[in-house]
């Protein structure tokens, strides 16, 4: 045994000899439709935590601008990212190869962000045509410590639904809904699995009670229309966008979510059972809701103030 441990101590000390731990890599971009001043503003509010989900080996960021004529701007962004012992043993034996591989998987996963800053950002390195949108499509995720939550709420004069076959039904100036609020382990993509280990996301979906509208202008039945998702900061709910998981992005939507709902999620610890559904939600019926309310069962539920 005492050989075994001086043999493993002399590895280990080898290792942080010789093996890097920490790598640093940068990216330029020389065009992007966005003055400088707004692409250090979004850089500011959103570059950090994108990255801290899309990009957890990284522990420091830093950038520089320029700012080029009719409103455009460059970028350059600066990593230092922490290694695997794998990835330190690839770097050791091949520094350039490893470093262009490191580089364009960066790069690839920057991508959804600067694109959604200008359409005709032009990087400086080049980049794998793949269609995103097509391997980024999730067919269904994982959650956990489910709760459900029904209130009425007063809405503003602005508030629609997605679908203009939904007509949305006021109580004195006030709307019906529903909330089904969840802790996100996994998203399944068609190629990849995303996992939420330490930081899982709590998510939250809206529903609003409302009653179809057929194409005769009779009405059909009520229920509860899935609006979108929501994150416990709205201010991030853009990542939701990345993650193709239909983020809301109505301002009259998101006023209709109390804060105490996000509260009692992060109160409780998370559930060890998990369950499996589906991405594309549609509408919960009256009865659904009513039960799921009303259960005694493994989901917490809760009802704030909703009239009989």
């Amino acid at each position: 045994m005492k050989f075994l441990s001086k043999t493993f101590k002399v590895l280990q000390s080898l290792y942080k000899s010789y093996f890097l731990h920490l790598t640093h890599i940068n990216i330029e971009w020389n065009h992007i439709s966005i003055s400088e001043s707004q692409l250090n503003l979004v850089l500011n509010q959103n570059l950090v935590t994108y990255c801290d989900f899309f990009l957890p080996e990284v522990t420091k960021i830093d950038w520089k601008t320029k700012s080029l004529p009719l409103l455009n701007s460059a970028l350059r962004i600066d990593f230092e990212i922490q290694l695997t012992l794998v990835e330190s043993f690839l770097y050791f034996c091949f520094p350039d190869w490893f470093e262009r591989k490191k580089r364009k998987s960066v790069h690839q996963t920057l991508l959804p962000f600067l694109n959604d800053l200008s359409q005709t950002a032009v990087p400086t390195k080049s980049s794998n045509k793949f269609p995103i949108v097509f391997w980024k499509k999730p067919k269904n995720i994982v959650i956990e410590s489910t709760e459900y939550f029904q209130f009425r709420a007063k809405a503003r004069g602005d508030l629609t639904t997605n679908h203009s076959s939904h007509l949305l039904l006021y109580f004195d100036g006030k709307v019906d809904c529903f909330i089904k609020i969840y802790r996100l382990r996994h998203i399944k993509y068609l190629f990849h699995t995303k996992t939420f280990l330490d930081q899982a996301p709590i998510v939250g979906e809206l529903y609003l009670k409302v009653r179809d509208i057929h194409n005769d202008k009779t009405f059909g039945n009520v229920y509860y229309a899935f609006q979108g998702r929501f994150l416990e900061n709205q201010n991030d709910n853009f990542l939701l966008g990345y993650w193709n998981l239909h983020p809301l992005d109505k301002d009259a939507q998101l006023d209709l979510i109390p804060q105490e709902i996000i509260r009692s999620v992060k109160e409780h610890p998370p559930q060890k059972s998990k369950n499996t559904t589906s991405i594309e939600p549609d509408i919960f019926s009256l009865e659904i809701v009513k039960k799921l309310i009303n259960s005694d069962g493994q989901e917490a539920t809760s009802s704030l103030g909703h009239p009989k």
